[in-house]
């Protein structure tokens, strides 16, 4: 980043040595078992710095920005904690944002630059954090790149905040909370995506109970092996007398790619119980419509840490922590 205000462009009135800010790692999060299954104590990395310098000559004065830019916007700068994992960004990301936008703290003008350490975003960004920015997400690397000089595009901007924000496990935050409210956006900015799916709910009333298994990704090694005969096995099942189901749909769901989290986000809300083995995946059933259920596979010996592993952390202590919902979590 380079900073006009003199305070790093040596022989300044305002230049100073010190740092504009401290790195330090975070403090350890201990889940209860203490360690992860290898015996190693479960932290946070070292939070990255940012290079800050003032401008040189070769910094030349960047082409007039939009008026929208140049009034109101405002880049909004963090720090993902595992910059490449879809459940982590959604965790550790999301939903901070999430809380900020809902508490008034920014509005949807803010412009979104994680710290990607100079790698492109992977496609799961837009897709996360569209509900939270009018402006397309751009990495901190690619905002302040000399290129943009070049394209017209602003990366000069009067202000900007650098957040920390909060850790993931913090019980303030309801994952499934921010779930249904990124639902209610997407139902909002692509009405026809769910028109479909909310015609199939009114044809069937409440009586077909639906589950929905994940397909194996390609290449992956968290799959169901018997996935075809779980399938089939589930289509054979008879609902209980007493429930007001009185058929079932047992559905295979496509591969969760970015560019289908829309219309991935639409079929589950006809879903009862969504299946699949410990992974990101089952971020999903923080947008599952309330009173459905997680069914997570997680295969023997894993995550010995405690009876139940850091599996339960992620999925099921969040769905039964949140007093707003009614979830259901199922081994």
């Amino acid at each position: 980043m380079i900073l006009h205000s003199g305070l790093k462009t040596p022989g300044h009135p305002n230049y100073t040595h010190r740092p504009l800010f401290e790195v330090a790692q975070t403090l350890p999060v201990h889940l209860p078992e203490g360690t992860d299954s290898l015996g190693q104590d479960k932290v946070w990395p070292k939070t990255w710095d940012i290079i800050i310098r003032g401008p040189s000559q070769l910094d030349q004065p960047d082409i007039q920005a939009p008026a929208e830019f140049t009034n109101c916007t405002v880049p909004l700068v963090f720090w993902p904690l595992y910059f490449s994992v879809f459940a982590d960004l959604f965790l550790s990301s999301v939903m901070a944002l999430d809380g900020m936008l809902a508490e008034g703290g920014f509005d949807r003008s803010i412009l979104l630059a994680p710290a990607s350490l100079g790698l492109s975003l992977p496609g799961m960004y837009p897709a996360l954090l569209e509900p939270y920015t009018r402006h397309p997400v751009m990495s901190l690397s690619d905002l302040s790149s000399r290129t943009r000089q070049l394209t017209g595009e602003p990366r000069c901007f009067e202000r900007a905040v650098l957040c920390n924000l909060p850790e993931p496990y913090s019980r303030e935050l309801h994952p499934k909370r921010v779930g249904r409210r990124a639902v209610e956006y997407f139902q909002g900015a692509q009405p026809e995506v769910f028109q479909p799916h909310q015609q199939q709910d009114e044809v069937e009333a409440g009586a077909v109970f639906r589950v929905a298994f994940f397909n194996v990704r390609a290449g992956g090694t968290r799959v169901i092996k018997n996935l075809d005969e779980a399938v089939e096995e589930c289509r054979r099942w008879v609902p209980p007398a007493d429930t007001p189901f009185t058929a079932v749909d047992c559905v295979l769901l496509p591969d969760a790619t970015p560019e289908r989290h829309v219309q991935l986000l639409a079929q589950l809300q006809n879903v009862h119980a969504l299946v699949n083995t410990h992974g990101s995946g089952n971020v999903y059933a923080y947008f599952l419509a309330n009173g459905s259920a997680l069914v997570e596979a997680i295969p023997w010996n894993f995550d010995t840490g405690c009876p139940h592993g850091f599996a339960d952390y992620y999925f099921g202590n969040y769905l039964e922590g949140d007093s707003t919902v009614d979830s259901g979590y199922f081994r």
